[in-house]
């Protein structure tokens, strides 16, 4: 009996070396980053984030790579689909979901999509190298590291987001506008500093002057945040990205005649207007939540700006109502979609129809309704907080 006890100890003891803890995946100075050659422009920019991030914290350049050599540590970005580290991890799934894990000798960061993936990458740079999200905006300074363990373990995860649409509206750039002007530096670290904290749609105009010297072109700003994988909007007053202020250069510079006067009675002339902005949306490739309503400029109401615009509320509701089923019928014929994403903001004398039941937006399913309280007060006034949607 002591013989069989004492071999039952020295097999269970064999058993336990063989199935010990697995080792931690040591990443050194100069551990390369893999990535597919058909990995798209937001993702190879959010690599470039994280070779620059390596190389703060360990002080050695990190080559992006794209053939894998299973022989040594390694970060792998991958996003539907993975040529590098065999299956997905199945938990990984639904929109902008994402995970840093290990996988044998990688360092696994996975996004479900592309816009996980690119969440995957700051995720990692934030819980192990210690790059906070605001690093350009701040005093932060790395600290210097001989190297970075990853528990075997590790398993950062993170599911589809609450809230599908989390916009940065950058408005009143006084102080930004000049600052960002210095260096493309600059400018880029607007969008980093998004896609960082995992927003994922910027507001703002789709075109500006020098748009229109290139047919189809859309202006730095929103081309800068495509690049970075972000959606985006227009603000409140442009409607399909458009600006009523861009009339008369549009019509010069892409339509070759002069301007026709901007009424309301002239559909055909706002309906070219908008056309050629939802063009240029598809021609970028922008991902649009597009922004439906009718405003003036310089965030003024549109009976401030067109000669004949009706003089009561009611009749300007309507004018309102209208212009947005023109717009959404529009929309989709140009696009073809039957379903776009689409925004309306329900803002300043837009807010005070709706709530009087003046204004009715289209009932489209994915039509968003985005309510503000804009009426100097920024807390919803009382006829909205007590709106009911029956419809």
């Amino acid at each position: 009996m002591i013989r069989v006890y004492l071999r039952v100890l020295f097999v269970a003891a064999g058993l336990a070396a063989q199935t010990a803890a697995p080792s931690p995946v040591h990443l050194l100075p100069g551990t390369p980053i893999y990535l597919s050659c058909a990995a798209p422009e937001s993702i190879r920019r959010a690599a470039q984030d994280l070779k620059r991030d390596l190389h703060s914290v360990l002080r050695e350049d990190s080559p992006i790579l794209s053939r894998l050599d299973p022989r040594h540590p390694a970060i792998v970005i991958t996003g539907a689909a993975s040529e590098f580290t065999g299956p997905r991890d199945p938990a990984v799934s639904g929109r902008e979901a994402h995970a840093a894990f290990v996988r044998g000798p990688y360092v696994v960061l996975q996004g479900a999509d592309m816009r996980g993936a690119i969440y995957a990458v700051y995720t990692f740079s934030e819980h192990y190298l210690g790059v906070p999200h605001l690093w350009y905006w701040s005093s932060w300074k790395p600290e210097r590291k001989q190297g970075v363990d990853i528990p075997a373990a590790a398993r950062l995860y993170f599911p589809p987001p609450y809230v599908r649409w989390r916009a940065w509206f950058t408005n009143d750039q006084d102080l930004l506008a000049p600052w960002k002007a210095r260096s493309q530096e600059n400018y880029e670290a607007i969008f980093e500093t998004m896609v960082r904290l995992k927003i994922n749609t910027l507001e703002g105009e789709m075109m500006d002057r020098d748009s229109f010297d290139h047919p189809y072109q859309a202006g730095r700003e929103f081309r800068l945040a495509r690049n970075r994988g972000l959606a985006v909007t227009g603000h409140h007053m442009r409607i399909f990205g458009s600006n009523c202020e861009h009339w008369d250069v549009y019509w010069r510079k892409i339509r070759n005649q002069g301007p026709p006067p901007l009424t309301i009675a002239d559909v055909q002339a706002l309906e070219n207007f908008w056309r050629y902005h939802i063009q240029t949306g598809m021609h970028e490739d922008l991902e649009m939540i597009w922004l439906i309503g009718f405003r003036g400029k310089n965030d003024n109401p549109f009976w401030q700006l067109f000669p004949d615009a009706p003089a009561t509320d009611a009749a300007r509701a309507k004018v309102i109502q209208d212009m947005m089923t023109r717009e959404v019928a529009l929309l989709k014929t140009t696009t073809g979609n039957p379903s776009p994403v689409m925004r309306i903001t329900l803002y300043n004398k837009n807010s005070d129809f709706f709530a009087q039941g003046l204004l009715h937006p289209p009932s489209d399913p994915t039509l968003i309704w985005a309510f503000v309280a804009a009426r100097r007060d920024h807390f919803p006034a009382a006829d909205v907080r007590g709106f009911r949607n029956d419809a």
